[in-house]
């Protein structure tokens, strides 16, 4: 705890999100973290299975306020306001099954329809997706059908026509660039991108954050994998930094913009029960 509030002190982001959060230290968290400013926000999902150990936090700094926040399965979205703007801030951990493409896409699926009733002009969405790149989520995020011939783990994923909603979506961290925040030991193959920042149009990106520490940090991860001691976690941090596009009106809508998903694509149920 104390290595990760020194980083935390020195960055001093606006927003910060945990996954796998356990409820039983997020007290303590929470207290630390409040002495520099920051106030959490631990998930509170009502389908929480008995017993469920870990969930989504965020925090975020001062000079800003939680103006609503929904709690769903696999995310956590906040509304933050600095007294002219709010910006909606989803926090997720999705499905972990290999072949729950379907699952995943479901998940923020659900999440956006509920963050789209939300008064806010701007939308980030950030956390674990558990799925490499290429993956469904990342095409329905990006607002594009998933091709024919997909694989994601290894599994084929079932072509789907364009998702229809009307955010515009862009990913911090370009696709074939070679980073990665995951791995296991055993060799290079096993460097995965599987966390991802993704921004509206509303926003315009500075600057983001190289998860690596350098050529021999990578070496030692190949050998190893994570965590190491440099890193005490499974996963790297992310991070980027955002200034308000010049434009910026509400995207709140009366209704759902995340409509159903095609007819053409199978669900998590329909594909487990095969």
């Amino acid at each position: 705890l104390e290595r990760l509030l020194a980083e935390l002190r020195e960055v001093r982001p606006t927003v910060i999100c945990f996954q796998e959060m356990s409820f039983e230290h997020f007290p303590e968290v929470a207290e630390a973290l409040g002495t520099s400013g920051y106030t959490g926000v631990m998930q509170n999902d009502r389908k929480r299975a008995p017993g469920q150990p870990v969930g989504a936090a965020t925090f975020f700094g001062s000079g800003y306020t939680m103006v609503w926040d929904l709690h769903r399965t696999r995310t956590l979205a906040i509304g933050l306001s600095d007294g002219q703007k709010t910006a909606a801030v989803v926090n997720c951990h999705l499905q972990g099954n290999p072949v729950a493409w379907a699952a995943r896409v479901s998940q923020l699926k659900s999440c956006l329809q509920q963050v789209a009733k939300m008064d806010h002009h701007a939308l980030v969405v950030a956390g674990d997706f558990n799925a490499p790149e290429p993956s469904a989520a990342a095409y329905f995020l990006a607002g594009e059908g998933v091709p024919e011939g997909m694989l994601e783990w290894g599994y084929e994923v079932q072509a789907c026509g364009k998702p229809d909603h009307s955010y515009a979506l862009q990913k911090v961290y370009p696709s074939g660039n070679g980073e990665y925040t995951f791995t296991i030991s055993g060799g290079a193959d096993h460097l995965v991108m599987l966390d991802q920042i993704w921004f509206s149009s509303s926003l315009i990106l500075q600057a983001y954050r190289d998860p690596s520490w350098g050529s021999e940090f990578d070496k030692q991860v190949v050998v190893g994998g994570l965590p190491n001691k440099q890193n005490p976690s499974d996963h790297l941090p992310l991070a980027a930094t955002f200034t308000w596009a010049s434009d910026t009106p509400s995207l709140m809508q009366e209704e759902a913009i995340v409509k159903a998903a095609p007819s053409d694509c199978e669900t998590y149920d329909q594909l487990m029960a095969k």
